[in-house]
């Protein structure tokens, strides 16, 4: 869309009126508040009347010698008392506030007041000054139109020479706008071809960024090993044994950091050897016993969300009394296993 064009000194003038705007606004909102100051020392003196009323009577009753008992204050009296003089000093302190910065935007006023009048000044004598130097271009120019007659003489005997030079110059401008149009539509063939490469190009290093972090190894930065000790520290005591499928240095490195992670956050670690059958386990598997207790299974649980909020997938898994892996089995029979049980097997 376009943009009408505004001149120059009017729109000087807008920027000026916009200025001007707010700093009245600036000085009225403040003027309200001063308004709204005094109103709060108006109300305080109104609730302070009852008590004044009260001790005025009794300084006359004083002073005309009554006989009758003075009066104690209503408690009510002074409760509506100290809240008048509460509004009171806070209406003051508003006024003194609101009085200096509208005195500040007066003087913001009177100042771009004074800056206007200094430009204004400035201005008229430019053009007084431009009005001489225009007085004596005038002149120059009746000395000049003498002589540009002449030439204009001249100009007429050339004018049948230029009239021919124009018409070939027009053939020419046809024939060039011909050619500026083809080599427009060649380039918005080029931009055209240029965007799609840089589509592909983008789509192509999204694809790299995605193959990468696939890639990568997982891994818990220390921050990562901070909020998941955090995390787990009020489950410490916590017994869970843990076994590793496949050999590899990243299942290594990943369990080496959980492990690590638990014992900080005072969990008992039971840990088992690799098990053979790299792959048959892709991620990481959290279970309790089915027989667990409610602080158990909420600890398995809290285990699961945690290993997730860390970005490891990580799930839920069920298992039975029996059905654990060979590593853990001792002479004479099963070993005693944990009431937790994790798997870490190979990235997803």
């Amino acid at each position: 869309m376009v943009l009408p064009s505004i001149p120059l000194p009017d729109t000087l003038k807008g920027v000026d009126d916009l200025i001007r705007t707010g700093f009245e606004d600036f000085r009225g909102l403040w003027f309200t508040r001063l308004l709204a100051s005094t109103a709060l020392v108006v109300v305080g003196l109104l609730f302070e009347a009852p008590e004044i009323w009260h001790e005025s009577v009794e300084a006359i009753r004083s002073l005309c010698h009554s006989c009758r008992p003075k009066r104690d204050i209503p408690a009510w009296m002074k409760l509506v008392g100290t809240l008048g003089w509460a509004l009171i000093v806070v209406g003051v302190a508003g006024e003194f506030v609101a009085d200096s910065f509208v005195s500040k935007a007066d003087g913001f006023v009177q100042k771009f007041d004074e800056i206007l009048l200094a430009d204004a000044q400035r201005k008229t004598g430019a053009a007084s000054e431009r009005a001489a130097k225009a007085v004596e271009r005038a002149a120059q120019t009746e000395r000049e139109a003498s002589q540009e007659n002449e030439r204009a003489a001249r100009a007429e005997q050339q004018a049948s020479t230029e009239n021919a030079r124009a018409a070939k110059a027009l053939e020419a401008a046809e024939i060039a706008r011909k050619n500026a149009e083809g080599f427009q539509l060649q380039i918005a063939h080029a931009n055209e071809r240029a965007a799609s490469a840089n589509e592909t190009a983008e789509r192509e290093r999204v694809a790299r960024l995605q193959l990468e972090v696939r890639l990568a190894d997982r891994t818990l930065t220390p921050a990562q090993q901070n909020m998941l000790v955090a995390d787990l520290g009020p489950f410490s005591g916590t017994a869970i044994d843990v076994a590793t499928f496949g050999d590899s240095s990243e299942v290594s490195g990943i369990t080496q950091l959980i492990v690590g992670c638990l014992r900080r956050a005072g969990w008992t670690v039971h840990f088992a050897a690799a098990m053979p059958g790299q792959g048959t386990v892709k991620g990481i598997l959290v279970g309790a016993r089915a027989d667990s207790d409610l602080a158990t299974s909420r600890a398995a649980a809290l285990l699961v969300s945690s290993l997730q909020k860390e970005n490891l997938s990580t799930g839920p898994w069920a298992f039975e009394q029996m059905t654990w892996p060979s590593a853990f089995m001792g002479e004479g029979g099963m070993k005693p296993v944990a009431p937790i049980r994790m798997f870490i097997g190979s990235k997803p």
